[in-house]
């Protein structure tokens, strides 16, 4: 599930985007919040008074109904999650710390499941994305911001199909 919703977010980024550059062609600067950007959209769909072509028009109103059809998939997904995860115990516990929702717990699920499989602590923080960046030079060992790790969600999508 977190797969599918991770495609479904790419999409909504990649649509929002597009309306976002379309719009600021003509001069129309948007803000970045999803609801600004339907908003406007569809307030600038029924002003008449702007002098815009119809068929930019006609294909801005197929965008926007694409994107609002993405983000009603997308919660959708996070609802199935959080029912997902209230009948499992093991994903309940880490949303109790801080920073950790549904998504996550669900993740760090998958990422800890065969925990045998790593040596230590490091090792696991590792797979989950969790070691800091390092920079290291003249024999002066620094340890920078921790690194978000991509190969670890295709990891995780492909251990999902496996089991």
């Amino acid at each position: 599930m977190s797969a599918m919703r991770e495609h479904f977010v790419k999409q909504k980024v990649a649509l929002g985007n597009l309306q976002r550059g379309c719009l600021l062609e003509l001069g129309i600067p948007i803000a970045k919040s999803d609801n600004k950007l339907i908003d406007a959209v569809e307030s600038l769909l029924e002003d008449a008074n702007l002098n815009v072509p119809m068929a930019f028009r006609a294909s801005l109103k197929i965008m926007n109904e694409q994107f609002k059809s993405v983000m009603k998939e997308i919660r959708e997904l996070e609802m199935l999650i959080e029912e997902e995860i209230k009948n499992d115990d093991v994903c309940e516990r880490p949303q109790k710390l801080e920073g950790v929702g549904p998504v996550g717990s669900m993740m760090l699920k998958v990422y800890f499941s065969c925990i045998e499989h790593f040596k230590n602590g490091r090792e696991a923080s590792a797979c989950a994305g969790l070691t800091p960046v390092q920079h290291s030079s003249g024999g002066k060992e620094k340890l920078a911001q921790f690194q978000k790790n991509q190969q670890t969600k295709s990891y995780v999508a492909r251990y999902i199909k496996v089991h």
